[in-house]
């Protein structure tokens, strides 16, 4: 069980992270924006400096926020980018380790490999059909999963945000703070049911149908 246990952790974790770095640039972007106002403008408070800037500012090349910022500050803000996704990682397995404690993966998987041997047609070709109706359905449960995954890892970059300026944070974004961290885990926790319920159980059918192993070791 707990090898299985371990497997399932790895292949939700793949499905998260694998193959969706678009928004990593949106991350970027926050940590360049944060080292500008951190840096830049008199007020070091996060949350007031960004209600002070223009969008125009944002996307001005020539006297906008990239021609402010220097090379040291985009390559910090590049390690800040992959130290987020890194740690986003770390807290993912986390979550997933804690909660799984009381499932049984073993029992779970094999009674919905016995349900669809049970109850698939004799006919191949069926079969067939019906598998990728079901990869339809998984590749819309995926993105869901990364729309989760992207909303937890952007609020995981404002708390960085936020922790980086700690010595100047006033009771508003202290509770910001605060409520981006129990946002964080409540949507991990949601992740991890919608992960259990809606993910597995069209991952394993699709495999029986097709009368393959399925492994969660796989990408």
């Amino acid at each position: 069980m707990e090898e299985l246990a371990k497997a399932i952790q790895k292949k939700y974790v793949d499905d998260l992270t694998a193959k969706y770095p678009l928004h990593n640039f949106l991350i970027l972007f926050l940590f360049i924006l944060s080292s500008y106002i951190y840096n830049d403008l008199p007020s070091e408070r996060i949350l007031p400096a960004l209600s002070s800037i223009n969008i125009s500012f944002l996307f001005d090349f020539k006297k906008g926020l990239l021609s402010a910022v220097s090379l040291s500050q985009f390559g910090i803000a590049i390690l800040q980018t992959i130290a987020v996704t890194m740690i986003y990682s770390w807290l993912s397995k986390f979550f997933f380790r804690i909660l799984s404690k009381s499932s049984d993966f073993d029992k779970y998987t094999k009674n919905i490999e016995n349900n669809i041997n049970a109850s698939k047609s004799s006919d191949e070709i069926v079969n067939y059909y019906v598998s990728k109706d079901i990869s339809i359905i998984l590749n819309k449960q995926r993105t869901t999963l990364k729309g989760f995954h992207i909303k937890a890892e952007i609020l995981l970059t404002f708390l960085v945000i936020l922790i980086t300026g700690i010595n100047d944070l006033i009771f508003i974004d202290w509770l910001f703070l605060i409520a981006s961290i129990f946002l964080i885990v409540f949507i991990q926790w949601r992740l991890f049911l919608f992960y259990i319920s809606n993910f597995i159980p069209y991952y394993v059918s699709e495999k029986c149908l097709l009368n393959g192993e399925y492994s969660f070791g796989d990408k």
